[in-house]
């Protein structure tokens, strides 16, 4: 990026907070949004806290209290942008913790859309409004499921779903 950014005083005046588990990749990620907002002259304080309680922050409002912003690693559960939307940006989503509503009524209307088109022009729509407000979920680092196949292994998920459902069973052969 050439040249600098421009911050109004208001908003430097204002300090803005970071939470991050005390672990060492979650560590540098907070230590280089830090020295980011140092450069261009925010009042920027990180906190780092331990791990084994980290989640509290997430599901405790008494825990969060006016922290701005929150390090998770976060995944759809199911290849369906709906199903991300749906906890994370629509009221009483579970990782919803700001209670932001502004998609809730587009929502609702592309759940209930049964064509594929039409529900895809509405999530699209509602992913713009997202990223113009920059809410509720902002994206730091992309960590990778990686899987390794061969021609001769079949059945292991390419998603996060390995995590609550018993996807060994479902290995198998290819038989080749």
């Amino acid at each position: 990026m050439h040249g600098s950014v421009h911050v109004p005083a208001s908003t430097r005046a204002e300090q803005i907070s970071l939470v991050v588990p005390q672990q060492a990749e979650t560590q540098q990620l907070g230590l280089a949004v830090k020295a980011a907002a140092d450069k261009i002259g925010l009042n920027f304080k990180l906190d780092v806290v331990p791990a084994t309680g980290y989640s509290n922050y997430l599901y405790d409002p008494k825990t969060r209290g006016n922290t701005d912003l929150l390090y998770t690693q976060f995944w759809a559960n199911i290849p369906n942008p709906l199903d991300w939307l749906g906890i994370t940006a629509v009221s009483n989503g579970s990782f919803n913790q700001g209670g932001y509503s502004g998609i809730d009524k587009t929502y609702a209307q592309a759940v209930s859309t049964k064509d594929p088109a039409a529900r895809a022009a509405l999530v699209a729509q509602m992913e713009k409004q997202l990223h113009d407000e920059m809410n509720p979920m902002i994206g730091g680092v992309e960590l990778v499921n990686d899987v390794w196949m061969n021609k001769r292994i079949s059945g292991a998920p390419a998603t996060f779903d390995y995590v609550y459902y018993p996807w060994a069973a479902y290995l198998g052969g290819t038989g080749k």
